[in-house]
């Protein structure tokens, strides 16, 4: 009992630092990241190549995708709002930022947009209320994994 007790332990651990790394870095920066304390984590999965975690703060689900060298190269949301992107895109966030901003909606209202760089592929959708998005750093993907299945 008290073996079982320490695994699970163990694996919520690193679940935890899982939970709220950033695209293209790796599992070390993501205990800096506050915002994820509150979150519990709903599942989580693996394969050789990669490994998935989920976790709900209760308005939003957020699965990340990690390879196998424990760096973040996908993140996908949904739910009532959009998470901190500036968090969610580290390093690349300014790259984004100057895509989106090169293709900024010119009507009110539902919002959607897509960015593609050479370091990014973003695509977000939604209003307030119900929002959802994908992004993926390409340079970080586990050889012979479509990004495309898992959006």
């Amino acid at each position: 009992m008290k073996l079982l007790a320490a695994l699970v332990l163990l694996s919520v651990m690193v679940v935890a630092q899982v939970a709220g790394a950033r695209l293209g870095e790796g599992l070390s920066l993501s205990t800096s990241n506050p915002s994820f304390q509150r979150t519990n984590v709903a599942a989580t999965a693996s394969t050789d190549s990669y490994s998935i975690c989920e976790v709900n703060d209760g308005a939003v689900v957020i699965t990340e995708y990690v390879n196998s060298a424990g760096v973040v190269f996908a993140v996908k949301w949904q739910g009532q709002y959009q998470p901190d992107l500036h968090e969610f895109f580290g390093q690349y966030y300014a790259e984004y930022q100057q895509g989106r901003d090169a293709n900024i909606p010119t009507h009110r209202g539902a919002s959607s947009h897509a960015v593609t760089t050479d370091n990014i592929r973003v695509a977000i959708a939604g209003h307030m209320g119900s929002m959802t998005g994908f992004a993926s750093v390409p340079a970080s993907l586990p050889r012979g994994v479509n990004v495309e299945q898992f959006k």
